[in-house]
């Protein structure tokens, strides 16, 4: 039986990269703040809506939800005002979710 190798030096990072990851995370931070100011400024703040255009699908289901996309440093951004554990869409909105999420992808 031959032993596994031990992968726990790959879990600490050095000072370099932490300092890195924490940059990227001041500018994902400042970008999503960005984001949040502009849609409440113009009046479509990010997150839930208050509506159910097409009524709860579970009980716990939280209503219609605003969400805002750019992108950063080569990714896609999703910022959604808030936590969010699902989603659920007509395969008509998943299309359009994935049309832009292709058109933002191709801008990244």
């Amino acid at each position: 039986m031959q032993d596994l190798p031990h992968h726990g030096e790959h879990w600490f990072k050095d000072v370099g990269e932490q300092a890195e990851q924490a940059r990227r995370a001041d500018q994902l931070k400042a970008t999503i703040r960005t984001l949040t100011e502009q849609t409440s400024r113009v009046g479509l703040p990010l997150g839930e809506t208050g509506q159910y255009p097409q009524g709860a699908m579970t009980p716990d289901d939280e209503g219609e939800l605003r969400l805002a996309v750019t992108t950063q440093a080569g990714k896609v951004i999703l910022a959604f005002g808030k936590p969010i554990a699902w989603l659920g869409m007509s395969p008509r909105e998943a299309r359009q979710m994935a049309d832009a999420l292709n058109e933002w992808a191709a801008k990244a």
